[in-house]
């Protein structure tokens, strides 16, 4: 069984919407929709504050914001995407609760099953006035929704003549008489414009047959609107409403218009006028008049030219009332210019897919001028909402989404056009337009002329342009970002690396499109801030902080010790690190230090009448130091600056009649605390001082503690837990076992876990929470062992009989691992270092860790002085590092913007320490052009990200598919790269050329040498690569190639390549996945399904096929014997090869729907998991998404699956959606017809991000009653509620 769990969620955005969701509140508030999720923020001075998020199940296509009644605030509501359209209305609730959540009012289920999902318009828009709701979802039918106090009241289909939608618009500003402008394109694929009347009342519910007289009938011409249109291209219709002003005098003149958006031109229509209406209807009128009366009479020559008449008023072209040259690539997104007393509801911003921003106004006077400012370049929008004050927000799904303000006056690249225009388009500059706006104010007849002679200034074909529109174009960008919101989406293609060895692997993507093109490096953990650096001392094993008080919180002094002495530094100004001299310091330096700490001084407490004399600790300048021969104790002498000798510290040979057995024993291992020094002495004497009033070390307990198979003390720790009772802990070598004693029972054994896997050598007992009483809620000991395999094993630590338990096992690579506690942002964390480091830290409940991208680290040590507050000290190789810790367990994502330069595939070369990249460049051109596309294949510094090197294909060539090789030279291997490419030809559906390319970089220095060794001719597309044998698979077009590459020579170092045809399959259709194992071959087609080959010699055969119709996109290998992949159809799917007597079969073993179109699978995990005792989860693949979405394939062991089947089974049962699909109907596989009836939910997989949604509930809860009960006997869960905790917290983990 699989378990499917997120690890960075979608981040690209499709719509946002205005709202305010309180009511008699002023406080604003922006919805911002992603692929399944809706998240509130609200308006502060300071910026956007995230109130609340909602999944949902589906995919998030519109918001739009009601207004409710008259009251001032606003529900929402959301319409999902096909296969499963629906509406669901949501209202914005606080109740008291510290998190506002989003509650469902109710939902409408849009689906249905023989209709045709609409080809390019799917969306929804609301009347002005808020009681109607008009959805697209199908062809030839809208769904109207009636409202009622900002909620769902009634809803009716109703057909419509015009099937390839494009654009709606409602141009009326009542809902008594409602009218909708449509833009369509016709079946002879020409595009018109008209509007039709719609009728809510009761027992009419329909469109009027003939279209509207408000808005006329128009074509629209092709070369100002040039196809093909796409869904994310769609041209855009804009009411302008009549302004407010407009008086009974003026009336005739001032109805408003229609804006068009997403051509060549941006075009106005007027709407008719009342008088013009009127005539219209007269004439349709007298038309359909002569139709009945030719029909009646049987005239069919009189119905004919009636018929003719009417398809020549409806294709009539009507006079544009204002147009300007749109100078820029596709509109991707608009919103209007909302706020303050001047508006009139005709300004508005537009972007086009290349993220150059423009606003548009319409003048609303007779001359219907419009104007268009170029503002500057952005992230290409998918859509905007005007916020306040030019304040307006940008969402993308190429880049990174923006808060953007618009500034009045330029404030970057102010020696730079602001935008590029076209060179035979007519612009005008700022200042041009203040003397235009001077000159329009004269009247009568001068106005108009100087308004004609200013608009065709620099044409010099001397027409008059009636109606043309002006673009002020300036130099520098108007635009600020005052906020950015991090987008990984699209994903194409990634690469999981571990470039220094360490064992923390990061995600390398391949994001972003248009011009915002992107390398992003994600990785999970902490980030650590270098301070400063001390270099010059090596082979560091300890370090010590010191205070000149116990008391104090500042440190003075560190002592370093080295396998061979000890080293004393001061730390002077505050950042200054000094040396002390040996001779000047009581400290014991000519021998390494075993442990060292403050501690206060015990003094004697006077008895009180009735009481028994006794000790009290007070504060003091104390300080124990353990070697190798003795407890020694200094005191530091504030005057002098320096630290003294005082008493004559503990040496186990000078012991006298306390037992016997102290001749010949050294100190191997050592532990300080507030009031004990706990030392192991050779052959297992663990040893408890204590300090006297005289500063005297006394025994206060000692034991032979060692046994059979326990010689000798590796570690102790002696870290005190809380105030009632003490623990000692003590690991062994030989035995690699770890025991816990009680110094107040004489050392008496507590509890002994079962032996470890490896030595340890490193000890710490901990509390990870901030109380130290045993009974309070925020208390977690634990005990850490760091063992010498470089993994750390931690145990809870229970009062009582139990003693340690909850076993967890963590890597940290392969050195030994040493432990220090310190803390981060006020949590109690404990750092651990070996061949990588990590932050141990306790959160919902369970003890996790989060890598820390540090390397080699011997020791550390908590720091804490006046200039590095709350810092870590470290021991490299060659010194120390201070440093602090941020953000625990977050995901850090770092961009390397490649602008134009889209990479579409990328291979790290693990040898070469390279990247290999290819890019499509494609060159932003005015809508409608051609466009210019170019591809290169780069390569890249692993650490940098510089350019080393480029290799730029020709004309009509793109490269599709990129590989790393290791081809056998001499005794060694050569590193190359293959690339694979396509040549596109005019005509051509499928691509019939492409080659086979093998790069061989010579590096040197900071670039490389970047040419092809060697290549082939193929027949087709390159799609993908893939190792067998020894050799290279090559996915061509329908065919499977297999290639062999050979050194032929070495020449001046730059050997001779050659590639070599082994072996070809070609019976399938396209062959756009492949992957291998030993040597077979696992290719999932396009338009088929998945297909086992086995390469014998030099023939391919075939173990075993898939027939049914599956439009893979993306496979992986799972096992020696399955794969898991994704399809077109947003399904993951499992198959599993297997054999009989009879034949060798695949065998489809998993369908799950994931909402979200994979692209890529990678084997292995985001981080280094846990090896506990009972691991039934394993993480095996990561998979990205379009969207931008990172998640991970869990396999769970097949007890467990059962378990988890079982709770997922009952939590969907409880758990009440947010729309009208059940969880376990959401996750059913879909195909392009909508849902099957034979599978009605997943198989083989299981919603891990579902299943973790019961850790939210409370323990006491009466959902996780319910869900463990189930709804009978049978559905009862056995495994106990603590032990499945324990399996979620451990499969949260692990993303």
């Amino acid at each position: 069984m699989k378990v499917v769990s997120t690890f960075s969620p979608s981040s690209s955005v499709l719509s946002s919407i205005k709202c305010r969701l309180i009511a008699n509140s002023e406080l604003e508030f922006l919805a911002v929709g992603k692929l399944d999720r809706l998240d509130v923020y609200s308006l502060q001075p300071e910026g956007l504050k995230l109130e609340c998020g909602l999944q949902i199940w589906g995919r998030v296509l519109a918001i739009k914001a009601i207004p409710v009644d008259d009251s001032g605030y606003d529900n929402l509501v959301v319409l999902t995407d096909h296969p499963d359209p629906e509406l669901i209305f949501l209202s914005y609730t606080t109740g008291g609760k510290v998190v506002p959540e989003l509650k469902t009012l109710h939902h409408l289920s849009l689906y249905e099953r023989n209709a045709r999902p609409a080809e390019f318009f799917n969306g929804m828009l609301l009347d002005p006035s808020g009681v109607v709701l008009v959805v697209s979802c199908y062809a030839g039918k809208l769904k109207v929704v009636l409202l009622e106090g900002g909620g769902y009241e009634n809803d009716f289909d109703v057909s419509i003549p015009e099937l390839s939608l494009l654009a709606l618009a409602f141009i009326s500003s009542s809902s008594d008489e409602l009218c909708l402008a449509i833009l369509h394109i016709d079946h002879q694929q020409r595009l018109q414009l008209l509007s039709r009347d719609l009728d809510v009342s009761p027992n009419h519910e329909q469109f009027s047959p003939k279209p509207s007289t408000l808005l006329p009938p128009t074509p629209l011409p092709q070369k100002s609107f040039p196809g093909p249109f796409a869904s994310d291209t769609l041209p855009v219709l804009i009411h302008i409403p009549a302004p407010p002003s407009t008086t009974s005098v003026n009336a005739e003149a001032q109805q408003g218009g229609i804006l068009i958006l997403g051509g060549k031109r941006i075009i106005y229509y007027d709407l008719a006028t009342p008088s013009a209406q009127l005539k219209a209807k007269g004439k349709s009128s007298r038309t359909e008049k002569k139709k009945k009366e030719g029909m009646k009479r049987g005239d069919k020559m009189e119905v004919d030219n009636a018929k003719e008449k009417e398809g020549e008023r409806e294709w009539r072209k009507r006079k544009v009332a204002g147009w300007v040259e749109w100078p820029w690539s596709e509109v991707t997104g608009w919103c209007k210019v909302a706020g303050g007393e001047e508006d009139l509801g005709n300004r508005f911003f537009v972007g086009d897919a290349f993220g150059r921003l423009a606003m548009v106004s319409v003048d609303l006077s007779q001359e219907k001028k419009i104007i268009l400012l170029a503002l500057g370049e952005t992230s290409p929008a998918t859509t905007f909402t005007y916020l306040t004050s030019q304040i307006l927000y940008l969402g993308s799904h190429y880049g990174d989404s923006q808060l953007l303000r618009v500034n009045t006056c330029p404030v970057s690249a102010l020696e730079e056009p602001t935008l590029p225009v076209p060179r035979d388009i007519t612009t005008i500059t700022s200042s041009q337009l203040t003397s235009l706006a001077m000159k329009a104010n004269r009247k009568g007849k001068g106005k108009e002329r100087a308004l004609e002679m200013d608009v065709d200034a620099g044409d010099s074909s001397g027409t008059k342009k009636e109606s043309r529109g002006l673009i002020v174009l300036g130099k520098g960008s108007y635009i600020s970002v005052l906020e950015t919101f991090k987008n990984i989406a699209p994903i194409v293609d990634a690469a999981l690396v571990d470039t220094d060895g360490s064992g923390q692997h990061q995600i390398i993507t391949c994001s972003g499109g248009r011009n915002t093109g992107s390398l992003n490096i994600v990785r999970s953990g902490a980030d650590f801030q270098t301070l400063a650096v001390a270099e010059g001392l090596c082979d560091i094993v300890g370090i010590w902080p010191i205070r000149a008080l116990f008391e104090d919180t500042k440190d003075t002094h560190i002592l370093v010790s080295t396998l061979q002495d000890s080293h004393l530094f001061r730390f002077e100004g505050g950042s200054r690190l000094a040396r002390v001299c040996p001779s000047l310091t009581a400290l014991v330096t000519n021998e390494p230090t075993l442990a060292l700490g403050n501690i206060p001084r015990r003094r004697l407490q006077k008895a009180r009448p009735g009481q028994n004399s006794g000790s009290v600790y007070v504060d003091s300048s104390l300080v124990v130091q353990v070697t190798k021969t003795g407890v020694w104790l200094a005191e530091y002498d504030m005057a002098l600056g320096q630290y003294t000798k005082a008493g004559d510290g503990w040496v186990p040979g000078r012991v006298q009649g306390v037992g016997s057995g102290w001749n010949g024993r050294t100190i191997v291992a050592a532990g300080v605390n507030a009031s004990q020094v706990v030392v192991a002495l050779n052959s297992a004497r663990l040893v408890v001082l204590n300090l006297s009033e005289k500063d005297e070390f006394n025994i206060f307990a000692f034991r032979d503690v060692g046994d059979t198979s326990a010689h000798e003390i590796s570690a102790v720790s002696c870290t005190p837990l809380n105030l009632s009772k003490n623990y000692i802990a003590a690991s062994f070598w030989g035995s690699n076992c770890v025991k816990l004693f009680s110094p107040e029972a004489n050392l008496d054994r507590i509890c002994e876990p079962r032996s470890l896997p490896a030595l340890p050598c490193s000890l710490l007992l901990h509390n990870f929470g901030q109380s130290t009483n045993t009974k309070d809620h925020d208390y977690y000991p634990h005990l850490l062992v760091g063992l010498t395999d470089g993994t750390v094993v931690s145990y809870a630590l229970k009062s009582g009989k139990e003693g340690l338990v909850d076993q967890n096992i963590f890597s940290l690579g392969d050195l030994p691992v040493f432990l220090s506690a310190c803390q981060v942002d006020s949590r109690k964390t404990v750092f651990a270092c070996g061949s990588r480091a990590s932050i141990l830290f306790w959160e919902k409940e369970t003890l996790r860790h989060s890598p820390v991208i540090l390397k080699d680290i011997a020791a550390a040590s908590r720091l804490n002085t006046s200039s590095f507050s709350s810092c870590l000290v470290l021991a490299t190789s060659n010194g120390l590092l201070i440093g602090d810790i941020k953000d625990i367990d977050k995901m850090h994502i770092r961009s390397i913007p490649l602008g134009l330069d889209n990479p579409r595939r990328i291979t790290y070369h693990n040898m070469l320490k390279m990247y290999g990249v290819a890019c499509v460049r494609s060159e932003p051109v005015r809508h409608g052009e051609p466009e210019s596309v170019a591809s290169s294949f780069k390569i890249l510094n692993e650490t940098s990200f510089s350019q080393l090197g480029q290799y730029d294909c020709g004309q009509e060539e793109e490269i599709t598919a990129v590989h790393t090789l290791l081809v056998p030279f001499d005794e060694g291997m050569s590193p190359c790269f293959a690339v694979g490419s396509c040549r596109y030809k005019a005509g051509e559906t499928e691509p019939t050329e492409g080659q086979l390319l093998v790069f061989w970089v010579h590096s040197g220095g900071s670039s490389a040498k970047l040419a092809p060794v060697t290549s082939t001719p193929l027949n087709g597309c390159t799609y993908a690569f893939a190792d067998i044998n020894g050799m290279i698979a090559v996915a061509v077009g329908s065919s499977v190639v297999v290639f062999r590459v050979v050194v032929t020579s070495d020449v001046s170092n730059t050997p001779s390549f050659a590639l070599h045809r082994v072996a070809e399959w070609n019976h399938n259709y396209y062959v756009i996945s492949l992957v291998s194992h030993d040597t077979t071959l696992m290719l999932g087609d396009a338009i088929s399904s998945v297909t086992f080959l086995k390469l014998d010699g030099t023939r391919l055969e075939i173990l075993a096929k898939d027939y049914g119709p599956l439009w893979p996109v993306c496979l992986q290998r799972w096992s020696d014997t399955s794969i898991i992949g994704a399809n077109a159809e947003h399904n993951l799917f499992s198959f599993t090869l297997e054999e009989s007597e009879l034949e060798t079969a695949l065998k489809r073993d998993g369908s799950f729907y994931i909402n979200d179109m994979v692209n890529k699978f990678i084997p292995g995990a985001l981080t280094s998991f846990d090896k506990s005792d009972d691991a039934v989860l394993q993480p095996q693949q990561i998979f990205f998404t379009s969207s931008g979405r990172i998640g991970v394939v869990v396999d769970i062991g097949p007890e467990m699956s059962l378990h988890m089947t079982e709770l997922q089974r009952n939590m969907a049962q409880v758990i009440t959606p947010t729309g009208g699909l059940s969880h376990t109907k959401f996750r059913a596989p879909r195909n392009n017809r909508g849902r099957s009836d034979l599978e009605e939910s997943s198989v083989g997989f299981l919603d891990g991000d579902f299943l973790e949604r019961f850790l939210t509930f409370p323990h006491s809860s009466s959902t996780v009653d319910e869900i463990m009960k189930g709804t009978s006997q049978a559905e009862r869960l056995t495994l106990p509620r603590e032990k499945i905790q324990k399996i979620l917290e451990r499969l949260q983990s692990l993303h």
